[in-house]
């Protein structure tokens, strides 16, 4: 199954400007009145993936479940822990976050914000990499 981004044919790291100019561009190529055969499927996928990733929140809850689905799926996640087996630290003069040690002395950090997507039951779980090597955890409420 293709992503979203894959779909409207841009990059995770694009802008939601890059976004739309892409999503304009595919919505002509494939609009029912433009095309002689009628492709509704791939004009829906193209409408579904717009609406997704033109939402900050909604973008970021899908890029949190693609990064799930990558690390599943490559078996790189070392442990699963919860949020309250996480160290809370001040991360610099204005955020606080969570931090876990990792095996190979390196460091997992969760964000403030990120945590309360946990606590507030928007998100389920996330998937945070160490800042040192290539493990990730998946962290829960």
């Amino acid at each position: 199954m293709r992503t979203h981004y894959e779909i409207l044919e841009v990059t995770s790291s694009a802008s939601r400007a890059e976004i739309r100019r892409a999503f304009r561009r595919k919505l002509l190529c494939y609009h029912p009145d433009k095309r002689i055969s009628y492709e509704n499927n791939a004009f829906s996928e193209i409408q579904v993936a717009w609406n997704v990733l033109k939402n900050v929140e909604l973008r970021s809850l899908y890029d949190e479940s693609l990064r799930l689905k990558q690390c599943h799926e490559n078996d790189v996640i070392h442990e699963e822990i919860k949020v309250s087996d996480m160290e809370y630290v001040p991360v610099d003069e204005y955020t606080k976050g969570f931090t876990y040690k990792c095996r190979c002395s390196g460091e997992y950090q969760l964000e403030y914000a990120d945590a309360e997507l946990l606590q507030s039951g928007q998100v389920k779980n996330m998937v945070i990499s160490c800042n040192y090597c290539s493990s990730c955890l998946q962290v829960s409420l």
